[in-house]
């Protein structure tokens, strides 16, 4: 099964959304790092995410804000978001079922389910109420539903989700003010680079 553009590189947005749900509306929603104290920082805390592109990295954002005060020192989460976020997306997202890609490298949570290998990586597939889903920790990398109607995906050891949704989900996706998210033009937006851990 074909479930990702076998010549993708890995390089667009667009290219963590499996083929079937790419017609569909396309966000990045932002994780929160933290501080020396483990408080949850949010990006639109140190920039305005409206005026900077959809491929913006954390180290963009954090080398414009360090004259106004940001610490320099804040730190990813890679992927360990925080209950509040999590919440928040259960409360929005619509109650589905959800076939999920979990890397393997992580340690896998569903021993004995069937693996896939998707862009050289090794993924636990499941099938679980999007509920389980936005509760694991990390998120499952990938996910989708079978009606076209919500699909996920991100790197490994991510700051952001990629997000594909029907119109109205992402509406409200859009204007919560409890998420950090920026539309995305699927011909040309990008994830950054950047170091993951024991990189």
């Amino acid at each position: 099964m074909n479930l990702f553009d076998p010549t993708s590189r890995w390089w667009l947005a667009r290219d963590y959304i499996p083929i079937s749900h790419r017609g569909l509306p396309i966000a990045r929603i932002f994780f929160p790092y933290e501080n020396a104290s483990g408080d949850a920082i949010r990006w639109s805390r140190l920039a305005d995410l409206e005026e900077l592109p959809a491929s913006v990295s954390w180290a963009d954002v954090v080398t414009q804000a360090t004259g106004h005060g940001a610490d320099p020192a804040l730190q990813p989460k890679y992927g360990d978001v925080e209950s509040a976020l999590r919440r928040c997306l259960i409360d929005i997202l619509p109650s589905l079922s959800m076939t999920t890609l979990s890397w393997t490298g992580y340690g896998n949570p569903f021993r004995g389910a069937p693996t896939l290998e998707v862009g050289g990586g090794v993924y636990a597939e499941s099938r679980v109420p999007i509920e389980n889903a936005l509760m694991q920790t990390p998120f499952p990398t990938f996910a989708w539903d079978d009606a076209q109607q919500l699909a996920w995906g991100m790197r490994l050891y991510p700051d952001s989700m990629i997000i594909a949704a029907t119109p109205g989900v992402m509406r409200a996706v859009a204007v919560d003010d409890r998420l950090d998210v920026r539309m995305i033009d699927a011909r040309s937006d990008s994830l950054p680079a950047y170091d993951a851990p024991g990189t």
